[in-house]
């Protein structure tokens, strides 16, 4: 191996006055000839390649000329590698320094002052903890000031595919102005005022529902199900204010109990109208089931007598799942008809 210790050639001026000492050092062997004082006046370094002494030469450009070669240049060669430019494309087989991290299951302070190095942390299992700024839990309250991550998204004037399949992850995409894209390709546009003239493609959002003529019941659904908003032919909206309404005929003449509407399970018969004229003197009533519970009282008429009434609200109903019952004193004839709805209990 080379002597690298720096060796003096050195010029005496006299006298030799002063006090100073030089190791000279032998040109063709690793010895001591002597030590001799003055001053020096030029000096440079020698180093000893096991054979011989020779000067460590350079020039004024390059300083210090270095021959590397064998394991130094492989290791040096390797560390060079790994050095990439910033904006450096990727290539196949790059090589790099791995990053290492501390396991700490249990986060907490791995320095003692703020401004120290401190590494990298991580849970058990090596995912990497970050520091959650702006994260609030669902329910939160809202405080003036709060701060969070801004939700970012790709300025797109004509909307189109960012992506190339079906599954892949892609940002959402707002135009010009910021307006978000929602399902169908239309930007949500609040400004269009009342009698403006229609765009087909952009413009509001337009609420639909399903076509229906106007006598036909409503399809009905369960509890909390979703439900088709009910449009005429024409698109005017169907309002209903209440149940669809549903009238029998009167024409009963047995004494006693005659049955007008059946039960409807889960269903209150609620009468709105009803006209009847009796041929003959007759106490007329109303009840809930055959026999049951009084709806009205025993209202009497002679012949070609009778009462209507009515009442949108409606006049009286039915228990849940109980027919309407027309009670008779006598075997009179009774005509006439009663509009009712059926509700539910």
């Amino acid at each position: 191996m080379a002597d690298l210790r720096p060796q003096m050639v050195v010029k005496i001026v006299d006298p030799v006055s002063d006090g100073v000492s030089a190791t000279v050092r032998d040109a063709s062997a690793d010895n001591i000839v002597e030590t001799i004082e003055g001053l020096v006046t030029l000096g440079f370094g020698m180093m000893f390649d096991g054979t011989a002494w020779d000067r460590v030469r350079g020039d004024a450009t390059l300083g210090l000329k270095v021959d590397v070669s064998g394991a130094a240049l492989t290791a040096l060669e390797l560390i060079d590698n790994i050095v990439l430019l910033e904006d450096d494309p990727h290539a196949s087989g790059d090589s790099g320094v791995m990053v290492l991290a501390v396991r700490n299951d249990a986060p907490s302070s791995l320095a003692d002052l703020d401004g120290d190095y401190i590494p990298f942390t991580t849970d058990s299992t090596g995912r990497l903890y970050t520091h959650d700024v702006g994260v609030h839990s669902e329910d939160d309250p809202h405080v003036s000031g709060d701060s969070g991550p801004m939700a970012l998204t790709v300025r797109q004037d004509t909307a189109g595919a960012l992506v190339d399949l079906d599954g892949d992850y892609q940002p959402l995409s707002t135009d010009a102005i910021g307006r978000l894209y929602v399902n169908g390709l239309v930007a949500a546009d609040g400004t269009v005022v009342h009698d403006s003239p229609d765009s087909a493609g952009s413009g509001p959002l337009k609420i639909g529902g399903r076509a229906q003529t106007n006598v036909a019941a409503p399809d009905e659904v369960g509890d909390d199900d979703r439900v088709d908003g009910l449009f005429d032919r024409i698109g005017r909206l169907g309002v209903y204010s209440g149940y669809q309404v549903k009238s029998v005929p009167i024409n009963n003449a047995g004494s006693g109990d005659n049955t007008l509407v059946s039960g409807v399970a889960g269903k209150k018969i609620r009468v709105i109208a009803v006209l009847a004229v009796s041929d003959g003197t007759v106490d007329i009533r109303f009840e809930s089931n055959a026999g049951g519970t009084a709806l009205t009282g025993q209202v009497p008429v002679e012949a070609r007598e009778g009462y209507a009434n009515s009442n949108p609200f409606g006049l009286f109903e039915t228990v849940a799942g109980q027919l309407l019952n027309l009670e008779l004193s006598a075997a009179i004839s009774v005509h006439g008809w009663v509009s009712y709805m059926e509700v539910d209990d």
